[in-house]
């Protein structure tokens, strides 16, 4: 069974760009995030106030992000209809990415 229908714009994107690792995980409600991220190898970019007030950061590691546009800017799906300076963001954040991930 094909899986266009049920997989994320995102990874369908990279999966395009020759990328295989989804990067997309929707997620409603921040209260979900933390478990899913502590029991599977997924990364999220979060705002730093949900970091520093969750009370169970138990096998949870922060990388922070600088940069005045970084922060709070790249909670974001990419879409055709990105503006240019988000795509040129995390364009670069894939690139370094990549190389860990291949």
């Amino acid at each position: 069974a094909s899986d266009v229908h049920t997989r994320p714009e995102l990874d369908r994107q990279q999966a395009r760009a020759g990328v295989e690792r989804p990067l997309a995980f929707v997620c409603h409600d921040y209260s979900h995030l933390a478990p899913a991220v502590q029991s599977a190898p997924l990364m999220a970019i979060v705002p730093r106030p949900w970091y520093e007030n969750l009370s169970d950061k138990r096998g949870l590691f922060v990388l922070p992000l600088a940069g005045e546009q970084a922060e709070g800017a790249i909670f974001m799906q990419y879409r055709a209809s990105t503006v240019e300076w988000k795509r040129r963001l995390i364009d670069a954040i894939r690139r370094k990415l990549k190389t860990y991930y291949r």
